[in-house]
């Protein structure tokens, strides 16, 4: 496997001495280096128009407690209670905890169902999402492409890449890449401006998180 090394200029010059510095300068020409790019607008137009009038989110991560997907299935199971008609779609791993999300999702009256991406890439990618007018989470079973997850993060209205324990990772550098707003912890990461490209969570509450996106 190669390795990437993912180098920022900063801070940006506008950021003020007191606030927190921003090195975001220079992410989208890392990770264009590894192939990730920002979506072409006609995919971009596609992919919204499979979540038209849906509030849309997304994460991809591994199965882990760690990760807070019981979280996000109790924010997709609030929203619903306050109309904002949510989509979550999610790509995991084959972790055990797993079964536990499923299942508190279940018994949070949240529909989730399972799909395969029918070829491989973007093209894949959208006729996975067809036909979701009762569904409040697509479980992505197929692994997503680096142009994959631009378009899934920049159609996002929020990448959920909040961590109990670890700094948020490249999930969170891909999102902020190609414009998109991560929903991160409170580690510190100078990458992570609040406001700007991302919304950074000081608890585990789901209050915080639904004041945070305005519900």
């Amino acid at each position: 496997m190669p390795l990437h090394v993912l180098a920022f200029a900063g801070p940006d010059p506008s950021a003020r001495a007191w606030d927190r510095a921003s090195r975001v300068t220079g992410l989208t020409q890392a990770l264009a280096a590894m192939g990730f790019e920002l979506p072409a607008p006609d995919t971009r137009g596609a992919f919204a128009a499979r979540g038209r009038g849906r509030t849309v989110r997304s994460t991809v991560a591994r199965c882990d407690s760690d990760k807070r997907w019981l979280l996000a299935m109790e924010t997709v199971a609030a929203l619903k209670r306050q109309h904002w008609h949510p989509l979550l779609m999610v790509r995991g791993g084959v972790e055990a905890h797993g079964g536990e999300v499923v299942t508190a999702a279940a018994g949070a009256g949240v529909r989730v169902v399972e799909r395969p991406l029918p070829q491989p890439g973007v093209p894949g990618l959208l006729r996975a999402l067809e036909e979701l007018h009762e569904v409040d989470v697509v479980s992505l079973r197929s692994p997503l492409d680096s142009d994959s997850c631009g378009v899934l993060f920049r159609g996002s209205a929020v990448v959920l890449a909040n961590s109990g324990r670890e700094p948020f990772g490249l999930v969170g550098l891909e999102t902020m890449a190609v414009d998109g707003v991560a929903c991160t912890g409170c580690s510190g990461e100078d990458s992570a401006v609040p406001g700007r490209n991302a919304l950074v969570l000081e608890t585990n509450d789901l209050q915080e998180f639904l004041r945070l996106c305005g519900a």
